[in-house]
């Protein structure tokens, strides 16, 4: 059959007009779709939020109570005082784990002992982001809720503190150090994170959620934890400063970790900038947001200071086993979860603060 040029116009004009109309229909059922979740939905003052959940300066967009499963997995995309709680720990899985992927091209995790630590980090890492996740997303749905997942966050978050201090006591240590204290250390940050777990666990069931008795109390544990992990790093400070060969300028990544973690510290438990400007950061800015994402960057942060470490200073002193600590790690995270059933035995009938 013969088509004319006319005819080919035609028909390539219609097709181009199909096409269009197809993308702007595309474009208008997302816009729709996107527009239906990214928006504010119904939402409680603080007031009529039972105790348990209020945060200190925090005064709108709670979510409701007592729902379905379903609503609070929706509710992620959703706009609420949590919504950015939850990305932030959202985007900070995937960037673990990519910087995980990233560092299996260049360790063989099989094989070489040096990389070990780093595996069992972020596998703690990534235990902790994800536990934690969870957490942010259901624990409105009741009292009940709220006390259990976040107690099992506490698991998450001292499974961080052990990790970090397997890379201390393994990657950051000075040969000499690790020869003399390495056994006792090694027990003493097991039992530790342990203790970091319990203490957080009885603090939230026992004490006013928001009280500066339960704030020292969590903040205390994480600076003694602060000098547990100096343990096997704080002599290569003191040696480098008499060392007229060595310059506290080779300690930058570590020195920087270490104002990382004050910072964390400091997001956690400060409520700023919320408490100076009540209503003002609800949704966006305040501060558990900012304790995600400092806690992010600092995990990243030791990840690649422990690669620093391992090709610069040739960090290959320690001898850690790989099975012995995932079995330490896997020993740890059932010892916490059976003291954290039993602390859960004594969750409140009524709200502390009713």
């Amino acid at each position: 059959m013969y088509y004319s040029a006319n005819h080919l116009i035609i028909y390539r004009g219609n097709y181009t007009q199909e096409i269009m109309d197809l993308a702007k229909g595309l474009a208008t059922s997302g816009v729709k779709i996107a527009s239906e979740f990214w928006k504010p939905q119904r939402t409680l003052h603080v007031s009529n939020t039972p105790p348990c959940f209020r945060e200190p300066g925090i005064l709108k967009g709670y979510r409701l109570t007592n729902q379905s499963w379903f609503y609070y997995a929706k509710s992620i995309f959703y706009i609420h005082n949590e919504t950015f709680n939850i990305w932030t720990h959202l985007i900070a899985f995937f960037i673990l784990w990519s910087t995980l992927a990233r560092y299996a091209f260049i360790y063989d995790f099989w094989t070489d002992k040096r990389s070990w630590p780093i595996l069992v980090f972020c596998i703690c890492c990534l235990v902790s982001t994800g536990v934690s996740t969870i957490a942010h997303i259901w624990h409105s749905k009741s009292p009940n809720i709220h006390y259990t997942v976040f107690l099992f966050d506490y698991v998450g978050a001292s499974l961080y503190g052990f990790g970090s201090g397997i890379l201390a006591l393994y990657t950051f240590s000075d040969d000499k150090t690790y020869e003399n204290v390495e056994a006792p250390t090694f027990i003493l940050i097991w039992f530790y994170a342990w203790f970091d777990c319990l203490t957080m666990c009885a603090t939230k069931v026992f004490l006013d959620e928001n009280s500066l008795k339960r704030k020292c109390s969590v903040v205390g544990v994480f600076i003694l934890y602060g000098f547990v992990v100096t343990i096997p790093v704080g002599h290569r400070y003191w040696t480098c400063y008499y060392d007229i060969n060595c310059s506290l300028t080779s300690l930058n990544y570590i020195s920087v970790l270490y104002l990382m973690f004050v910072l964390q510290g400091f997001t956690f438990g400060s409520h700023l900038p919320e408490l100076i400007l009540p209503g003002a950061f609800d949704i966006l800015g305040q501060s558990h947001q900012w304790f995600h994402i400092v806690s992010t960057a600092t995990q990243v942060l030791q990840i690649h200071t422990a690669h620093f470490e391992i090709t610069h200073r040739k960090s290959n002193h320690g001898n850690p086993d790989l099975n012995f600590l995932i079995l330490a790690t896997l020993l740890l995270a059932i010892c916490q979860i059976i003291s954290l059933l039993v602390i859960r035995r004594f969750l409140p009938t009524k709200d502390k603060r009713e």
